[in-house]
């Protein structure tokens, strides 16, 4: 059972005594909070019978191409996922080849609106050859094509389905036809950490060490509409997401704060159940739902309530969520994937619940 609870009940310490005293008495409480508070996620959860090994124990992000292939990144290399079996690609001659991954430490993946798989690294991009089978070099140290610094932090499409790349401090368009990046802005000294698009092809920008939330209307302006401060010296932007209309914004130990676009309205929630929140990640499930993904477990938040549903690891429990997660992910099917620092992946199929792959 994949144990979710909100912060009325706080149940934590009352789970580790009746496990002890009374296995009976402990699956009759969970069955009164499953029935009792149905706006929680209900994960059932088993291991899987038959798995294969990952690269990496270190997986950081998970995206499904029109096939249904799982794609999952690591700190080395890149997996494939059919359901049965895992296929591992990594880079050849360090990078160096035409071919293959320009390096096996994965910063993002991204799948296109042409079923696309671009991934980004520490020293460059690569973008996968269906037909071959292969991965293509875009763009590395020994080959720039026109980025400045090839640390890429971020891959999308922007609203006409344009690739966007970002490094270092430079927001860069790929033409398709010369195969280059141009630059279509640059925010100076300020290094970029995250990047969000909303529908009139406007952009929000995070960035590193506490500078802050700008928003720009286009690539044009020198100085942005609007900028939102509020974070710590330190504190770097980690991932932005649109959620019903506003911007979600991970803090990491600054918790998240929340952006109105409209109002101009900033809300920050610091904790949780009097535990300080250090939110790494917030991620959109297909269904709609908003997670937060901090180094306890992950918060299901509920917009009717502003409240959370909070899904924590249990020793006692073996079917529990495990450590060290670091981000969510929902395939077609509806089963739930999370991916974890150490701990590789882990399944929660859809009405059945956490399997273990790997």
């Amino acid at each position: 059972m994949f144990l979710g609870y909100t912060g009325e009940m706080r149940y934590t310490s009352f789970v580790k005594k009746i496990v002890v005293k009374n296995k009976l008495l402990l699956f009759f409480f969970f069955w009164i909070v499953q029935t009792g508070f149905a706006q929680s996620v209900d994960f059932q959860c088993s291991r899987l019978t038959a798995y294969s090994s990952l690269s990496s124990q270190f997986a950081s992000k998970m995206v499904q191409d029109s096939i249904g292939f799982l794609w999952i990144a690591t700190d080395n290399g890149v997996n494939r996922f059919d359901g049965h079996e895992i296929v591992v690609y990594k880079a050849y001659d360090e990078g160096l080849a035409s071919t293959g991954l320009v390096s096996d430490q994965i910063n993002e993946l991204f799948i296109d609106s042409q079923d696309r798989l671009w991934v980004g690294t520490p020293v460059g991009i690569s973008r996968y050859d269906k037909e071959y089978d292969l991965f293509r070099v875009i763009a590395s140290t020994t080959k720039t094509n026109g980025l400045e610094v090839v640390d890429i932090r971020c891959i999308l499409e922007d609203s006409l389905g344009g690739i966007i790349v970002v490094s270092g401090s430079g927001i860069y368009a790929y033409s398709e036809v010369d195969e280059r990046f141009e630059l279509l802005f640059d925010s100076g000294n300020l290094l970029i950490s995250s990047i969000l698009f909303d529908e009139n092809n406007g952009f929000w920008l995070g960035y590193f060490d506490g500078y802050g939330i700008d928003y720009f209307s286009s690539f044009d302006l020198i100085a942005p509409d609007n900028h939102f401060d509020g974070v710590s010296e330190s504190t770097s932007v980690l991932k932005m997401i649109m959620f019903e209309g506003e911007v979600w914004c991970a803090l990491g130990d600054d918790g998240v704060v929340v952006v109105d676009p409209v109002s101009k309205r900033i809300k920050k929630h610091y904790t949780y159940d009097t535990h300080k929140l250090n939110v790494i990640n917030v991620a959109v499930d297909k269904r709609s739902n908003l997670w937060l993904i901090d180094h306890s477990g992950l918060k299901l938040y509920h917009p009717d309530k502003d409240s959370f549903t909070a899904y924590y690891n249990y020793p006692e429990i073996p079917s529990s969520l495990r450590l060290g997660v670091v981000d969510l992910f929902e395939d077609k099917q509806g089963n739930y994937y999370t991916l974890h620092k150490g701990d590789g992946v882990y399944v929660s199929f859809f009405k059945i619940g956490f399997q273990l792959f790997n």
